[in-house]
C-alpha cells in the first residue's frame, strides 16, 4: 500500500481527524500509487494517522475514511457503513416514515463515512452521486452492497458535473441497475406532499431535500399571510405551505418553464387550488412588485449557489445584498423573510453581514429568530465543518 507523509506543521487536522488532506499538506508520496487507490496517511516520523482514497487531479489529496490503521475498503466496509448510515436515518430520524415520506437522503459523504458517495432515496430509486475516482473504480463492490443492504432496488447515478470535473472525471447518467424499470420519473412523498420527480431531468437528484425542515417550519409561519416563493423550482416550499393551510394564498416564481409545468402538476395532485405558478426572473418579478407598490406576509428566498467557491465569494456577496434589498422592500410590515443560502464558501458570518447590510438599504429594522440549515438526514460531522453549506435565516420585519 503507498504512503502519504505529511508536511510537518500541518499534522494536527488530520490528529483531529479532519478528513481532507490538501496537496499544499503533502510532503512526499512513496509507492506506486495511483488515482483512487487506499494509501496510508502518516506523520513526518512515519507514524500512522488514518488510511484514504488518493487522488492527484484534485487539491484534496486524500479522503481519509478511516484512522485506524487495517481498515480495507472491500465489500464488507461498503456493506457496513450503508447499513450504519440506513440505521441513523431509520431508529433517530424515523425515515422512512410511511405514508408520510420516503425521499430521503440516505448517504451523506463524510459525515457517514464514506467519502466521496451520496445516496438519496426515492421511493424504490436510489439514486448515487460518486465524485471520486475511488468511487468509481469500485463501483461494482458498492453496487453490491448496496443490493445486500437495500434488496432490488433500481440505482441511478447521476453526477453533479461540476464534482466530477475537479476529479477529472466524466459525469455519468445512466441507470446502473434494471429494477424498476429504469423509471426517469417516480412518485414519492415528503412531508405528506405528494411529488412527481423527473430523476433524469431535475436538478440536483431531483428534488432539494436539504430545506424539508425548513419547509416545515415556514409552513407553521404562513397562517394568515400571503407567501411568496422565489426560485420555486417545483414549488416544494409552496407546496408545504398549501398543505399545512390558513395562509392568504402563494405565489410561486420560477425561470424554468418545465418547473413551473412540474410545480403546477404537483399542486393538483395534491389538490392545492390555491397556488399561483409565475414563470419569471425573480429580480423582475420584484422589481415590478416595487415598482407596482405590491406586498407579501411571506417571502421565501432560497436561490442558487451564488458563490459556488471562495473564488466567487465577493461577488456572491453583492447577489445576496441585492435579492435581500429587493425582498426587503416589499414585506409588508411585521412579515416573515425566509433567505437561503447554499454555498458553501458564504459562511454564516459573511451572509448575516449581507442581510444586514441590505436592511439598512432597504431601510427595514430585522430581526432573525431562527437559524436553520440542511435537515437532519444531511448531517454534518464535527471534524468537518465545512459539510455544513446551508443557512436559513427565519426573520421578522418591520
Amino acid at each position: 500500500m503507498g504512503k502519504v507523509y505529511v508536511r510537518r506543521g500541518r499534522v494536527q487536522p488530520i490528529v483531529y481527524r479532519h478528513p481532507w488532506l490538501f496537496s499544499g499538506s503533502v510532503e512526499r508520496v512513496e509507492g506506486d500509487v495511483a488515482p483512487g487507490d487506499a494509501v496510508d496517511v502518516l506523520d513526518p516520523k512515519g507514524r500512522f494517522l488514518g488510511r484514504g482514497f488518493y487522488s492527484d487531479a484534485s487539491q484534496i489529496r486524500v479522503r481519509l475514511f478511516a484512522f485506524e490503521p487495517g481498515v480495507e475498503p472491500d465489500h464488507a466496509f461498503f456493506r457496513d457503513r450503508l447499513a450504519r448510515a440506513a440505521a441513523f436515518r431509520r431508529d433517530a430520524l424515523g425515515l422512512p416514515a410511511p405514508g408520510r415520506t420516503d425521499a430521503f437522503r440516505l448517504v451523506h459523504s463524510e459525515a457517514d463515512g464514506l467519502p466521496g458517495l451520496v445516496v438519496d432515496r426515492y421511493g424504490d430509486v436510489l439514486v448515487v452521486q460518486i465524485s471520486h475516482v475511488a468511487l468509481e473504480r469500485r463501483k461494482d463492490v458498492l453496487l453490491a452492497a448496496l443490493a445486500e443492504v437495500f434488496g432490488p432496488l433500481a440505482v441511478l447515478q447521476r453526477d453533479d458535473p461540476h464534482f466530477r470535473a475537479l476529479e477529472g472525471l466524466e459525469p455519468v447518467d445512466a441507470y446502473l441497475s434494471p429494477e424498476g424499470g429504469g423509471a426517469d420519473e417516480v412518485e414519492v412523498m415528503e412531508l405528506g406532499v405528494r411529488y412527481r420527480v423527473d430523476l433524469r431531468a431535475g436538478q440536483k437528484t431531483g428534488l432539494y431535500f436539504d430545506q424539508r425542515t425548513n419547509r416545515a417550519l415556514a409552513a407553521t409561519l404562513a397562517g394568515g399571510r400571503r407567501v411568496l416563493d422565489l426560485f420555486s423550482y417545483t414549488g416544494a416550499f409552496a407546496l408545504a405551505v398549501a398543505r399545512e393551510g390558513g395562509s392568504a394564498g402563494v405565489v410561486a416564481v420560477e425561470s424554468s418553464p418545465a418547473a413551473v409545468e412540474r410545480g403546477r402538476a404537483n399542486a393538483r395532485a395534491n389538490g392545492f387550488a390555491g397556488i399561483e405558478f409565475v414563470r419569471e426572473d425573480a429580480y423582475k418579478y420584484l422589481g415590478a412588485l416595487r415598482a407596482g407598490g405590491g406586498a407579501f406576509g411571506m417571502i421565501v428566498l432560497d436561490p442558487p449557489a451564488y458563490a459556488p467557491s471562495s473564488r466567487y465569494l465577493d461577488q456572491g456577496l453583492r447577489k445576496y445584498f441585492d435579492l435581500n434589498s429587493l425582498a426587503l422592500s416589499v414585506l409588508s410590515p411585521g412579515g416573515i423573510l425566509v433567505t437561503c443560502s447554499c454555498s458553501g464558501a458564504v459562511s454564516e458570518d459573511d451572509f448575516e453581514g449581507a442581510l444586514s447590510t441590505a436592511s439598512v438599504k432597504a431601510g427595514r429594522a430585522v430581526r432573525v429568530f431562527h437559524r436553520g440549515g440542511q435537515a437532519s438526514d444531511h448531517p454534518v460531522s464535527p471534524h468537518c465543518p465545512e459539510g455544513r453549506y446551508l443557512k436559513a435565516f427565519f426573520c421578522q420585519v418591520e
